[in-house]
């Protein structure tokens, strides 16, 4: 499995990537089961509640799952799939509608952890530059003016500003909203 932040491609081919992935597997195959054995046939409200259940599992984990891709295929897919079939078996117009519905939200789950993955990838990327553009600030301004001069201008770009000792010491995590 490869990954890639802020430029930098990293393998995960160690024993803790693997065991993740295995680990998001397992459960979604423990959750899919929930879909065969709790299974009511003569129950709607039983069904629709098993199906909710299941939806929910699978929407909870998007977030928890999404920084390594496969992770949230290998729990959704087997979590999802068992409930699906079970729906599309039954000979209903109800039953089948709830089966491609349950198709849809699934495909609509995939393409969301796409999204938050890169949203997660681009706010590490993010980070990196703002702490590696505050440390090069830093030095900066640990320099005379001429030494200062002489980098931008080797540089070609205009003299940086320096950076404020508020924002050099500041924790963007805790910043309050509004």
């Amino acid at each position: 499995i490869q990954v890639e932040l802020a430029g930098i491609a990293f393998r995960l081919v160690d024993q803790r990537a693997r065991g993740f992935l295995i680990g998001a597997l397992l459960s979604g195959l423990v959750w899919g089961s929930a879909g065969l054995l709790l299974h009511h046939p003569d129950s709607f409200p039983h069904q629709m509640f098993l199906l909710f259940a299941l939806g929910g599992m699978i929407a909870g984990a998007l977030p928890l799952l999404s920084f390594l891709p496969p992770a949230f295929t290998a729990f959704a897919i087997p979590a999802a799939l068992p409930i699906t079939f079970q729906m599309a078996l039954q000979d209903d117009r109800i039953h089948l509608t709830m089966a491609a519905m349950v198709v849809v939200f699934i495909s609509a789950m995939m393409a969301s952890s796409a999204q938050f993955h890169r949203v997660f990838r681009e706010s590490i990327e993010l980070r990196l530059r703002l702490s590696s553009s505050l440390e090069e600030g830093e030095v900066l301004a640990q320099l005379d003016p001429t030494q200062r001069a002489s980098i931008t201008e080797a540089d070609g770009a205009p003299p940086p500003a320096p950076v404020p000792a508020m924002i050099r010491r500041a924790n963007f995590g805790n910043l309050p909203l509004a």
